[in-house]
């Protein structure tokens, strides 16, 4: 999800001005629309953090 998010902001026209969040703090504090699906989307995407951590 991290690299799906970074290629489309490389591919933005106008970058505008630099974000202070990490992109994975813009992941999760991100409005949305059709949460139980975003819900689940950003809990794997903690459980895959954690894991990748554990693992080093």
């Amino acid at each position: 999800m991290v690299r799906i998010v970074r290629a489309k902001e490389k591919t933005k026209k106008k970058p505008g001005r630099p974000t202070k969040l990490r992109i994975e703090d813009q992941i999760l504090s991100d409005p949305y629309r059709n949460r139980h699906r975003r819900f689940g989307l950003r809990s794997n995407l903690i459980a895959g953090i954690c894991n990748y951590e554990l693992a080093l």
